[in-house]
Formats: C-alpha cells, structure tokens, sequence
C-alpha cells in the first residue's frame, strides 16, 4: 500500500493499492509518485489523487528507484539498471524501457540516487552488498544523463 499523508496534520490524503505482494521502494517528482515492489512492477501515481498513470512490468523483483523529471530510473535484484520516461499521458498503459545498464552490480541494488548538476550535468548512484564487476567510468548514455559508480564519489578523491 502506498498512503500519502499531510506531513504537518498527518492526515490521510489518499491510498493506493495496486501492487500484488510487497513494495520495497518509493521515488517523487513534484507530479508524480514511482512505487516498485516484489511483484515485478514499477507503478506511476498522480501525486495529487494517487490514480495509477502507467505501469512497467519487470522481468526481475524491484529493488530501488530514483526519478527526476525525465527518467525513473529502475534497479532490481540482480543489479541491472532500467531507465524509463518519467511522463507518459495514456493512463493505465505499459510502458517500454529507453535503456538498460546491464550488470551494473553483482547483486541486489539497494539504493539509487540522482542529481543534476546546472554545469555538470546528471549523476545516477548506485549501491549494493557486492563490489561492481568492473569499475564504471563516467560515460554519456543517450546523451542524457552521465553514469558515475558511487566508489568514484567516495570521501577523500
């Protein structure tokens, strides 16, 4: 179940519940909710009334999102990386990934976070249990959005 509460009253503003077994990971946006859950799905919902907008159907559990207003981006047990269009206006419809990262991880994703930089550009961070395969070097993925390992953001580089 996905509740969205006022966050000074604490009153119940609305309930969603679309998702057949556990979520393990929420992501906003100032329009939009992201919910991924163990049943293979990541869900949109329209952050004003919680109505489901579209849904993404995994082929793996979902671990971690993060969003900005372009991309959700989808993380899942077995470390891949999906991104998805953060917008798509035909309610109820599936929508296709843009673009997978492919063994990003060894393991679960645990947590993802981005952040745009007005110079730099956006940075995705990934975390997990295991170290990477290969360490990841910034690279351009659609000319979008740049890719940064975490262990290349650590203290003291």
């Amino acid at each position: 179940t996905v509740r969205c509460l006022h966050a000074v009253t604490g009153s119940q503003l609305w309930v969603f519940d679309g998702h057949n077994e556990a979520i393990t990971c929420l992501a906003t946006t100032p329009d939009h909710v992201f919910s991924g859950a163990k049943d293979h799905t990541v869900r949109c919902l329209d952050i004003r009334y919680g109505t489901q907008l579209w849904v993404f159907r995994h082929t793996e559990q979902v671990t971690a999102l993060a969003a900005d207003l372009k991309f959700v981006y989808v993380g899942d047990k077995f470390g891949k990386i999906a991104l998805l269009p953060a917008r798509k206006s035909d309610a109820g419809t599936v929508v296709r990934p843009k673009h997978f990262i492919a063994d990003a991880h060894t393991a679960a994703i645990n947590e993802l976070s981005v952040c745009t930089h007005r110079f730099t550009g956006s940075y995705l961070y990934s975390a997990s249990d295991r170290i990477v395969l290969s360490p990841l070097k910034p690279i351009d993925l659609l000319g979008i959005i740049t890719y940064v390992d975490v262990r290349d953001r650590c203290v003291g580089k």
